[in-house]
């Protein structure tokens, strides 16, 4: 079963802007051309945005220091 990038975003909570920019870096299948472009997420599509968004920044700073 395929998804449009809009049932995507609200499926998984990603901003819209953002599926359609992994879509394009993922290389999802897609129909139409230019800016009228659908992508056809699937299951596995969806398994690799989320892997490859992952945990992203600076992890928390250790709060217990020993003195």
């Amino acid at each position: 079963m395929s998804m449009t990038t809009k049932e995507v975003s609200e499926q998984t909570g990603i901003a819209l802007p953002t599926c359609r920019k992994y879509a394009m870096i993922l290389q999802i299948n897609y129909i139409g051309e230019g800016r009228r472009k659908t992508y056809l997420w699937t299951e596995v599509d969806i398994e690799r945005l989320k892997q490859s968004l992952g945990k992203r920044g600076r992890p928390p700073k250790d709060t217990a220091t020993e003195s």
